[in-house]
């Protein structure tokens, strides 16, 4: 049965998670959805007396997140019986564990539990990582308003929050909500306005920019990254620009199917779903006899408050390099790297898009 669409609330200490997921409540209701608003395990755990120190925590969190979430979908597919529209919205999930857990310990965690954490980014739709008020709204920051908060300094606070968005940086639909001039109203409307388009509200589209990068220049990158291995497919299906792409995360494959319909230069209407390894081989079956297969290397890493892909080509272009950014409008303003060596703004020229340079010499 078709999982139920679900979005990710997470970040670091002091974030306003419990002001946003309040809003976001009221809002989807005003929607037309119904909402299922799972509150954060771990406090729920804490309170209880059994405390982040004690021997077994974090395994025992995870077991209990991990049947919340199971509960959380089976309830949403009471809701869908009935006629409604559930939509799951998660304080907090399952890759948190990795931001509190050492290397080895969380791997333990997975094996135990008879999961991978790529099977485990599969379950979220989208993830809102909301910056902690330690960065950029210091003067807010408080240990009041959560019994269960350990960060007692800014720098502790900083280091979490750090530590929670490197755990979540593989996930494709990540988004960061940093903490402006407008304060926490802002703040709010932009979970708002994050949430829209990750449920394709008004329509499903994706937006982004992006760049030539002088692969000849290109160092090694100064920041935390991850790596993934990509190779994507296009089909021949209709007028669509239709694809199949296996992204192998820390060793395990994700396969996704995606339909894309160009809107204007940066914009296309974008349809992915997750699919099995039996549904991939399947669907290269009708792969596009007029293109090859991209492989690249994509490194995902995070600068002022923006998620980055860096695509180095394999095959058809190898030695391209293509910097992305996916934003929520065009004119959004973005703090370019100033490590990367770029040569020129590329959103415009259909000549990098992935479907062209796929296209058989």
């Amino acid at each position: 049965m078709k999982r139920t669409p679900t979005i990710v609330l997470t970040g670091g200490p002091c974030a306003g998670k419990t002001s946003s997921l309040t809003r976001i409540k009221s809002w989807l209701t005003e929607m037309g959805f119904a909402p299922l608003i799972a509150p954060e395990m771990a406090t729920m755990l804490i309170e209880t007396g059994y405390g982040p120190t004690m021997p077994g925590f974090q395994s025992e969190l995870f077991r209990l997140q991990h049947a919340l979430e199971a509960r959380c979908q089976s309830a949403a597919t009471h809701l869908k019986a009935s006629g409604k529209k559930p939509i799951v919205v998660l304080d907090r999930a399952l890759i948190d564990t990795k931001a509190y857990t050492e290397s080895a310990a969380f791997s333990d965690i997975l094996a135990t539990m008879g999961v991978q954490e790529a099977r485990l980014l599969e379950r979220y739709d989208a993830v809102l990582h909301l910056r902690t008020v330690a960065y950029g709204a210091e003067h807010f920051y408080t240990l009041e308003n959560n019994a269960a908060r350990r960060e007692g300094t800014l720098a502790e606070a900083r280091a979490q929050d750090d530590a929670t968005l490197q755990a979540w940086l593989p996930h494709p639909h990540l988004t960061i909500i940093d903490n402006r001039a407008d304060g926490l109203e802002g703040k709010l409307l932009r979970v708002r306005r994050a949430i829209a388009h990750a449920l394709g509200i008004p329509e499903p589209l994706e937006i982004e920019r992006k760049f030539l990068v002088d692969g000849a220049k290109l160092k090694e990158l100064p920041v935390p990254y991850t790596s993934i291995a990509i190779t994507q497919t296009y089909l021949a299906r209709g007028r669509a620009s239709a694809r199949v792409r296996k992204a192998v995360v820390h060793g395990n494959p994700l396969y996704t199917y995606t339909e894309k319909r160009d809107v204007r230069p940066g914009v296309r209407i974008e349809i992915e779903r997750s699919i099995t390894a039996v549904e991939y081989a399947h669907c290269l079956l009708d792969r596009d006899p007029t293109r090859v297969s991209i492989e690249k290397e994509r490194r995902v890493f995070i600068w002022e408050n923006q998620r980055y892909e860096l695509d180095l080509f394999i095959t058809p272009q190898q030695g391209l390099v293509l910097l992305e950014a996916e934003v929520h409008d065009l004119e959004e303003q973005l703090l370019l790297p100033p490590f990367m060596p770029l040569l020129r703004e590329v959103t415009d020229d259909d000549a990098y898009s992935n479907a062209r340079l796929a296209l058989r010499a």
